[in-house]
């Protein structure tokens, strides 16, 4: 808490000064006609002596102390909290909530007192607006008049309000759910994180809980409605609930929701799209949920594919009612959307989902054409509002109401569909994190607005990403954002699977929600770092925070669902990933020491967690990070034991046991957590969710038998090892620095061999021996001397004997210019330069394009650049903005150019996603990447999380070239770029930042 200081008796002190000031004039008088009759030159210094004195005993006199704080509770006076009897229940539960949390920290609790007579006693009020003591203290300290906002809340320290010498801290709210927000928000101040109880993050304790007495709170929502959709359920939730929670039922119910609700409201949201999967019970079907929502004064809303507030595959009974078939069966499907509109009628806590889809997430039975999809719904639309005319208000705009054109209906929409004006469009995202469509002028002007469905958790093709939560927070807001600038403000929908282990992404997306400016570019990491510093404290922030970017930054070059690189519905087979061991430095080898050294990092912080905050470290970092590891370790390693086994190479069976090795780690590390805070969370990880071949136990050689003996030799570079030949080549060095290329040395049988290695030259070097036993495997790393480095193209080789065999490996070197050598990682190495979006030489911003800005935690470069605020047309190419990257190239001749950008959408219907690219002035290529959903492009692209525009260059000599990049459309969000003179080598992805 940031303490202020003031000042005492200023009247008094000011008189003080002037007369101090007065006496100290009139002795400088005497001193100086002193000095000047002694005819003695005043000195420099004592001038400013003389300038110095008077005030430094002057302040001196100033009583300068600490400011008193606020005392919300302490050991000899415990907080009393006042709130109306007459309020509504949300206000009380967050009454009681303020109450356990002060509880939580002090160990003392307070008193909650009710009744009129008894608030001068509290030092704590809480109430909505219009009731008679808050409007009186509103008025009375001049505070502002919120009645009739929305959710607005004012929290104020009011000096002696009741002329008792007692200082008070208001919290008022415009309506329930806002005074609810502004307690919960005094929560967080005081250091209770809203995942006390979700993430078991339990408060530090402290005797006494002070706030600075200038404390002033006054805030309101960007995005009206704000809240998760809870799905795919089956795994996580719904088990959990069952054996946990509601035990009586057996499934998700009231007590259940009751924890939802309470989480929702100390994240400043308030509407749920409740589970809704084949096994859970319907949400209106289950006495006690509703008026649950009801208590807590949470909105009741639905997905896109239950119009109406019906859950479809809980609720829909085709064999009593037939097909659910608005052409064929239109008077049973009315009568149901009927039944649920008369069952809420006369009250508010309710959004309606208007349209029509099949049963489950499945399209439109009934009609085949776009054309018949669209007429069907003119008529839905017709009728479901007839119902809310009926039932509801006769005012429609009075009910919200909104349509979402999620994955087969967007072409129906985008085909001419009217939805009604007052009906909020919620545009989704493809499934993985990139909004499809966003709002046009014209429909920025409607009377209903938009808003956004978004997930960071997902069931279907081209694969699930449901058991870790990976998306990265510089993603969640370059594409919300971006959404909201584009007129998106009316309701923002995340769908956050089982809640865990989405904590961190779910706050960041209400945050940003609440207070869309809260948090700028350059904060979203500053964002993360404070997030788990009220966690777990500032002296593990920092660590923290970087383990957990580097484990997002990780998972957006692939998640660990992806890493079977195969695909589900229907399930194919895991297949090798597309890291390949003796390419560019052996991609395999430094994405697992990748991953082991997250991990590492993790466990040695664990060490030093308080004993009250183990669960929670394990539940929002040690776990996540840890199974990712391993789910790392349990790919790679069988696909390098497969690998070896075609090569009936021994070795392959130590990486078989340490792909098993990993499989097991991954069961037990998921044991543990579904232990933690003595088996609360039991049933909620599952490491398999629908049991699909990436989680399965890896696919490994059932038998090695090795055919022959001596040692087997790979050379980095090379797709296969030296067989049938006793030479190769390594790839050319550029003598830069920690520059090395490796040789792989294997054993064909279990008998140990000895081997020998030599240089023809002294200015190779071999580490870490030139001879030994080998066993199994060992690597060689060749390097170039620096200090014996020639200054001219030279070449030597390596000669390695091995039994009755010798293996000649030529080594050539082609040095750069030592002026080259002072931007190492923008010169060619390995016939490839790999450049960062933020390593440009030049920025160039237009009129009316935009600025070009950093965004954090975003990309395999974890810092992509983007046009921010975006433009809602395509960019003039006459003025347009630029990026460009300037570089050293030793090879020559033709070259592939990779611009690497995130997969995002085209903004609006029929747009594109272009950028002009030209390499040392020459004429642009003019390179087009946007992919339409459920293609097979755009399923290549959300699974490495990159859209890739390939164009190639001639280089007619070596030297210095300049690269510059134009985007041509909103949108465009760079990342990295590739140059290769050997595209016959495959690059995956370039994982260093």
């Amino acid at each position: 808490m940031n303490e202020g200081f003031h000042i005492l008796d200023i009247d008094d002190n000011l008189k003080y000064i002037f007369l101090l000031n007065m006496s100290m004039k009139i002795k400088f008088k005497s001193f100086i006609r002193h000095s000047l009759k002694r005819k003695s030159k005043i000195s420099f210094r004592q001038r400013w002596l003389m300038f110095l004195l008077p005030c430094m005993l002057a302040f001196s006199h100033f009583h300068f102390h600490k400011r008193e704080p606020f005392i919300l509770s302490a050991p000899d006076q415990p907080a009393i909290i006042f709130v109306g009897a007459s309020e509504p229940d949300v206000v009380k539960i967050a009454a009681n909530g303020l109450s356990e949390d002060i509880q939580d920290i002090t160990g003392i609790k307070p008193s909650i007192v009710k009744e009129k007579y008894t608030w001068e006693q509290a030092n704590v009020i809480i109430g909505t607006a219009n009731d008679s003591l808050i409007k009186y203290l509103s008025t009375q300290y001049h505070l502002p008049d919120i009645r009739n906002h929305w959710e607005h809340f004012v929290v104020k320290i009011l000096h002696h309000p009741f002329g008792n010498n007692k200082d008070v801290l208001l919290i008022m709210g415009s309506d329930p759910r806002g005074t609810a927000y502004g307690v919960f928000t005094v929560s967080r101040l005081i250091g209770v994180s809203p995942w006390k109880w979700w993430a078991d993050a339990i408060p530090m304790h402290k005797d006494q809980i002070e706030l600075d007495k200038d404390i002033y709170l006054n805030e309101e929502p960007s995005v009206k409605y704000r809240g998760i959709f809870i799905n795919d359920e089956d795994w996580g939730f719904r088990p959990w609930a069952a054996k946990n929670i509601d035990t009586e039922l057996n499934n998700i119910g009231p007590a259940t929701y009751a924890k939802v609700f309470e989480l929702l409201l100390r994240l400043r949201a308030n509407t749920i799209w409740p589970a809704m999967h084949p096994g859970t019970q319907a949400f209106f079907s289950v006495p006690g949920n509703y008026e649950m929502a009801q208590r807590y004064d949470i909105l009741i809303g639905t997905s896109h594919a239950e119009p109406m507030l019906r859950n479809n595959v809980g609720e829909w009974d085709s064999k009593q009612i037939g097909d659910y078939n608005y052409v064929t069966n239109r008077n049973a499907v009315y009568h149901y959307w009927e039944e649920r509109v008369k069952q809420v009628s006369g009250t508010h806590n309710v959004i309606f989902t208007l349209g029509m889809r099949g049963i489950h997430d499945s399209k439109m039975e009934g009609a085949k054409t776009i054309e018949e999809q669209k007429q069907v719904l003119t008529h839905v639309f017709e009728d479901q509002r007839a119902l809310l005319r009926k039932y509801m208000d006769t005012n429609l705009s009075n009910i919200p109401q909104i349509f979402i054109p999620y994955k087969e209906v967007l072409p129906v929409y985008d085909h001419g569909l009217k939805v009604p004006d007052d009906v909020t469009l919620v545009w989704p995202d493809d499934n993985y994190g990139y909004i499809r469509r966003l709002s046009n002028l014209n429909e920025q002007k409607r009377s209903g607005s938009s808003g956004v469905y978004y997930h960071i958790s997902y069931w279907g093709k081209p694969h699930d990403y449901l058991w870790l939560c990976t998306t990265q927070p510089g993603l969640i807001w370059e594409e919300m954002q971006k959404a909201w600038a584009y007129g998106a403000h009316r309701i923002w929908i995340l769908n956050v699977g089982d809640i865990k282990p989405g904590e961190f992404d779910m706050q960041f997306f209400l945050d940003m929600a609440w207070n869309i400016h809260a948090i700028k570019a350059s904060e979203i990491r500053s964002y993360m770092r404070n997030w788990y510093a009220h966690l777990f404290g500032n002296q593990f922030a920092d660590s923290i925070c970087t383990i957990m970017d580097e484990y997002d930054r990780l998972a957006s070059i692939r998640k660990p669902e992806f890493m079977g690189w195969n695909q589900v519905e229907p399930n194919t087979p895991v297949q090798n990933a597309a890291f390949h061991p003796f390419q560019h430095g052996d991609e395999i080898d430094q994405r697992i020491r990748a991953y082991q050294k997250l991990a590492e990092q993790a466990e040695r912080i664990q060490k030093h967690i308080p004993n009250n905050l183990q669960d929670a470290y394990m539940e929002l970092v040690l776990y996540p990070v840890k199974a990712s590891a391993y789910m790392n370790e349990k790919i790679l390693y069988a696909q390098k034991s497969r690998l070896f086994a075609h090569y009936h190479l021994p070795v392959a069976w130590k990486y078989a046991s340490l792909s098993q090795q990993a499989y097991d780690r991954i069961v037990s590390i998921t044991q543990q957590y579904n232990q933690v805070a003595h088996g609360k969370w039991r049933y909620m990880m599952d490491m398999q969710p629908r049991n699909l071949p990436v989680f399965q136990k890896p696919v490994l050689p059932k038998i090695i038998n090795p055919t022959q003996k001596g040692t087997l030799i790979w050379l980095e570079g090379q797709s296969k090892p030296i067989e049938n030949h006793f030479y190769d080549t390594l790839p050319v060095f550029a003598g830069l620095p920690h520059e090395s290329h490796f040789i792989d040395l294997f054993n064909r049988d279990t008998v140990p061999v000895r081997w020998e290695a030599s240089a023809s030259t002294d200015w190779i070097s071999i580490q870490p021996a030139s001879s030994g036993i080998l066993k199994e495997e060992i690597r060689l790393q060749v390097s170039v001397n620096p200090k014996l480095r020639p200054s001219s193209p030279a070449s030597g080789m390596i000669r390695i004997r091995s039994g009755d065999s010798t293996y000649v490996i030529h080594v050539q070197l082609v040095p750069v210019p030592t002026a080259a050598l002072s931007s190492p990682l923008l010169v060619e190495k390995n016939q490839l330069i790999s450049l960062q979006a933020y390593q440009f030489t030049h920025k160039h911003e237009a009129v009316n394009v935009g600025k070009w800005t950093g965004i954090p935690l975003l990309g395999y470069s974890d810092s992509a650049f983007t046009l921010l605020p975006s433009s809602s047309s395509p960019i003039n190419q006459n003025d347009t903005a630029y990026l460009s990257y300037r570089f050293y190239t030793w090879s020559t001749g033709p070259a592939e150019i990779t611009i690497f950008t995130l997969p995002t959408h085209a903004v609006q219907p029929h747009g594109q996603l272009r950028i002009a690219v030209s390499v040392d002035q020459k004429p642009n290529h003019i390179l087009s990447y946007d992919a339409e959903a459920e293609t097979s492009a755009w399923k290549e692209n959300v699974l490495s999380n990159h859209a890739r525009c390939i164009f190639s260059a001639d280089f007619t000599q070596p030297g210095w070239h300049e690269l510059k990049i134009a985007p041509l459309d909103p949108g465009v969000v760079l990342d990295q770029i590739l140059i290769n003179f050997r595209p016959d080598i495959p690059v995956y992805a370039i994982q260093d930042k």
